[in-house]
């Protein structure tokens, strides 16, 4: 199982540096509240009953997702309360955070009908995402998705993928919604690491630089 205490020492060590209070930094992590766990443990039970988007029939492929335990352990020790944002533009969210973003934001409470789930968000409004689908190695890649990505048609009763490739748009009449799906997320939406500790440790190392000029 990962050990995380080493980036978590370099994320304080970059506060520290930033002119932080180490009593103040030391509060932006903590072990986790069990009943809040919950929320990254019981997906359709959180979501299908908390989510303003879809009903809880919507949301039956939730009972299916497990998060993987690299993750798990990541925020029962480590769970990030009230963090400012990272070199990087990225906010790393809290549990109770987690689940007010995927079951009201957009468009994080769009994704969450397909195994996609934000654990953070950036400076320009965008969400970093666990892909819970096809795990290697036991592990979930981690995305980035614009916050323009999708919206709700109210016409055709549809949500539908806003910005997309060209070669994706193509393939779709010039009156026709590029329909939400998980393929079509696959090929819309960039990868920033193969792994949830990969993802970490970037962060920790200060090597995305901004992470939205490279990848949006």
């Amino acid at each position: 199982m990962e050990d995380y205490q080493d980036i978590i020492a370099k994320i304080k060590d970059a506060f520290l540096k930033h002119g932080l209070e180490k009593e103040d930094i030391n509060k932006f992590f903590r072990r986790a509240i069990d009943s809040e766990l919950e929320y990254l443990t019981n997906l359709y039970v959180t979501y299908g009953f908390n989510s303003e988007f879809y009903n809880k029939s919507n949301l039956e492929n939730l009972k299916s997702i497990i998060i993987p335990k690299d993750v798990l352990n990541f925020y029962i020790e480590n769970e990030p309360q009230n963090m400012p944002i990272l070199n990087s533009g990225v906010r790393l969210l809290s549990l109770k955070s987690i689940r007010d973003e995927n079951c009201s934001g957009e468009p994080s409470g769009y994704l969450i009908k397909y195994g996609i789930i934000t654990i953070a968000t950036t400076i320009g409004g965008n969400v970093i995402c666990l892909d819970l689908n096809e795990l290697k190695n036991v592990e979930t890649r981690v995305l980035i998705v614009d916050n323009n990505f999708c919206s709700y048609n109210d016409d055709l009763d549809c949500v539908e993928i806003i910005n997309a490739p060209n070669d994706l748009i193509e393939k779709y009449a010039d009156d026709e919604p590029i329909e939400l799906s998980y393929e079509n997320i696959k090929k819309c939406v960039p990868e920033v690491a193969k792994s949830f500790s990969e993802f970490m440790y970037k962060l920790a190392n200060d090597e995305y630089g901004n992470i939205e000029k490279i990848f949006l």
